[in-house]
């Protein structure tokens, strides 16, 4: 019959070939866990839209508009530019502008929110971005930035718009300013 000592070494051998098959190389590899990880939680990654349609698709809602900003700009128009002065577009924009984009660009669009002292966000009433298009604006709350978040799928198109109506309304006040 085998000796404890024998017996002992066969567990332990047993124990180290178990720890070897359960480990992987990859985080999102499925490995044998006895407990399991947080670091294998499904969280999203920072600036990663996880709400991407399935490739070669289109979804019913969805319109279709180009990915390029400089192609955007000669196809697309803004659709409210005639009632974008409008108060309730104007309310509507106000609203938009407090939940998305205040935290970053501040209260009057000139930077230093409170985000923005993380990520420098730059002054939206500077002539640079007065001269750019509805177009470019609409196109950069939609696809974001270097270090602007995409906010597509959480605005609808008419709000993309408001928000527009609303950051040039805050030009308009800057420029009256200085």
């Amino acid at each position: 019959m085998k000796t404890t000592k024998q017996m002992d070494r066969y567990v332990i051998v047993f124990a180290i070939l178990i720890g070897i098959a359960a480990c992987s190389k990859g985080r999102n590899q499925t490995k044998w866990q006895y407990m399991p990880d947080m670091v294998d939680s499904p969280a999203i990654k920072t600036q990663r839209n996880y709400l991407d349609f399935p490739e070669h698709s289109i979804a019913r809602e969805m319109s279709i508009e180009p990915k390029d900003v400089h192609e955007a700009e000669n196809v697309l128009k803004n659709p409210i530019a005639k009632t974008a002065g409008k108060e309730w577009n104007l309310r509507a924009g106000k609203k938009l502008w407090g939940i998305y984009c205040q935290l970053c660009h501040g209260e009057v669009a000139k930077g230093g929110g409170p985000m923005g002292t993380r990520l420098p966000a730059p002054d939206l009433t500077a002539e640079l971005y007065r001269k750019r298009s509805d177009v470019f604006l609409y196109h950069r709350i939609k696809h974001g930035g270097a270090l602007m978040p995409s906010y597509g799928h959480s605005t609808s198109k008419l709000e993309r718009w408001q928000i527009v109506a609303y950051l040039r309304k805050l030009q308009n006040a800057a420029k009256e300013n200085n």
